[in-house]
Formats: C-alpha cells, structure tokens, sequence
C-alpha cells in the first residue's frame, strides 16, 4: 500500500497515521510517497509539491512513531525502513529516486506496449516515451537509441556541473532525487528533485532515530 501525504494529512498528524493504518486497517507494511504535479496542470496541482518544512516535520514524527510503536512488531514504512536497514547495517534496498540512475535499472511498458523509463514518464509525459515494443525489433535496441533514455543516464553527471551536489553528505544515496520530479516541478529534467531539501533534513533525523531505537 502506498498512501500520499496531502494537507489534511499533515494536520492530522504522524500518530493519527501510523494509527490508523497499523491499528484501524491492520496493515503491517505500507510506503509513504511524496506527491508531485506530474503530467497536464489542473486546478489541484499548483498546491504541490507540499512545503518542504511542514512536509518534513510529519515524515520525522512518523518515523519515530514507527520506531517506537511498531518496528519491534514487524510493522514496515517505506522508506524509513530502507534508511534504517542502511543506517544500521549498510545495506541500499532503496526507492528508486536514490538509486544512482534509475535508467541503468528500470523501463516501463504499458498495456499497449508503449515503452518509458517508469509509469510516471509513460502516464503524464507520453512525448518522453522511447518508442513502442510492439513496433521495434529489439527492446535492447529500442532502449539503447532512445534519446529520452539517454537524457536520464546523462542527468547524474549534470547534476554535478550545475547543481550544488557535491556539497550534499548524502550524495552517495541522494543522487539528485528522482528526474520526473525534477521534470514535473520545473519542467527541466536537469534540476534536483524539487524534495531534495526534504531528504536532506530526513536522512540525518532518521539516522538519529536508528541510533536511539535499534539495538
């Protein structure tokens, strides 16, 4: 399961949450997802991204109320669990947005054989698709000459040229964050993830937590 944080959301609370999933609905393993603008605009969409502050604030309160209400239990919150399993023990079972290059990892292909770097490219940008399988020879040479993919390869080393990355200390898991994000919040696929600031404040709070709750 994969609920989206929206306003109300956030002023409902971490704990109202935590316990309404793991206690009302009994659901042990879920993925909180940061919502973004993807694909035409409407009248909801300028409201995201949400403020990275209060944003912020809420997946911190969340994480300590998983740490201290339900990781002893078996209960698991993406991505927390993911960055206390690295925190604690090193291992990178990671999203894909802090995956070092999404497209050296995935593709897409819809219902109708139409090919993408991920259901978000294929869904709200159909002009960044790489072609359709059904129409190519070869998916590995659909893939190997499509230009939308080589943008995305490309965008890890750009990052570094224009963005302020190398000062980041959690580059080697950041990467710049997600390109459709990037894509979606300021129609430049060679921006930062618009949460970049988010997670720079996530990571260092959840580090923090792992260290006071896992033994």
């Amino acid at each position: 399961m994969i609920p989206i944080p929206n306003e109300r959301t956030l002023e409902l609370g971490a704990e109202r949450s935590h316990s309404h999933f793991t206690d009302e609905l009994g659901i042990q393993d879920f993925q909180v997802n940061t919502p973004f603008p993807g694909g035409a605009s409407n009248a909801v969409k300028p409201g995201y991204p949400l403020e990275t502050g209060r944003l912020s604030e809420f997946l911190v309160a969340l994480a300590r109320v998983w740490l201290e209400r339900g990781f002893e239990r078996g209960v698991r919150v993406g991505p927390f669990d993911g960055l206390v399993r690295y925190f604690v023990h090193g291992g990178k079972d990671f999203l894909c947005i802090w995956r070092d290059n999404c497209a050296n990892e995935f593709v897409c292909i819809d219902p109708r054989g139409h090919v993408a770097q991920c259901d978000c490219w294929a869904t709200s940008y159909p002009e960044s698709r790489s072609g359709n399988v059904f129409d190519s020879g070869s998916l590995s040479d659909l893939l190997r000459n499509s230009p939308a993919r080589l943008r995305i390869q490309s965008r890890p080393g750009v990052l570094i040229r224009t963005e302020d990355c190398l000062d980041c200390n959690s580059l080697s898991i950041r990467h710049g964050g997600c390109p459709v994000r990037a894509y979606s919040g300021y129609g430049d696929l060679f921006r930062k993830d618009p949460y970049c600031a988010l997670h720079g404040r996530i990571f260092p709070a959840v580090e923090e937590l792992a260290a006071r709750y896992v033994s």
